[in-house]
């Protein structure tokens, strides 16, 4: 099994607006770089593997043509995945290429005309003019389908998996997004919501 996940969806009051947008497929890159090329303040949130690339790719192509923020609960870009030097060093480069950074904060409320999305207020008070809002905050694993079933999910819907990817169905096997397995060098249970892991942990469960 590898069905993978779909975006997740803070519950924030106007997150429905038509130019807040989720990072999943093609077709949603499309949709963001057809509304980026008009936009003078994009807003990410998020500080996590989507957050971080989608806010070095807005700068690069956009440069001094829009301002670009990023929003993020944590002190340091992908804290939680990479821990706080590699996510500082994360954070320096992101500062050095002129992203706005809004660290230790989260969005509130997305304002907006009753269409489109005009501004976004923070926690501490702060509102962000934005044209573009794109939400990385995470999936939610497709694995809704299992739930009456012998395969046990953890409290987020991840698979239960042991090293070798095997569920609690011993013919069962889980790969990508909805694998929660023990992490060799802690033995915590980790689920890594990344296509290099998905690649990978893919050819594993497989030879397995």
């Amino acid at each position: 099994m590898a069905t993978g996940g779909a975006p997740f969806r803070p519950p924030i009051k106007g997150i429905e607006h038509k130019n807040v947008m989720y990072l999943r497929s093609g077709a949603d890159q499309a949709a963001i770089k057809a509304v980026a090329t008009t936009s003078k303040n994009v807003v990410i949130i998020g500080t996590g593997f989507i957050g971080s690339e989608a806010a070095s790719a807005m700068k690069m192509h956009l440069k001094d043509t829009a301002e670009v923020h990023i929003i993020g609960m944590t002190e340091v870009h992908m804290q939680m995945q990479l821990g706080p030097e590699v996510g500082g060093l994360i954070k320096g480069e992101h500062e050095k290429n002129g992203v706005k950074l809004h660290m230790k904060k989260s969005v509130t409320e997305i304002k907006g005309d009753g269409q489109n999305a005009t501004a976004v207020l923070l926690s501490d008070g702060t509102e962000i003019k934005a044209d573009l809002i794109i939400v990385g905050a995470g999936i939610v694993p497709s694995t809704q389908f299992l739930k009456d079933t012998d395969v046990k999910l953890d409290k987020q819907g991840g698979v239960i998996c042991d090293p070798f990817l095997q569920t609690s169905n011993k013919d069962v096997f889980a790969a990508g997004d909805i694998a929660a397995h023990p992490y060799w060098l802690t033995g915590e249970t980790v689920r890594i919501e990344h296509y290099i892991t998905s690649q990978d942990q893919g050819s594993h469960a497989a030879f397995n």
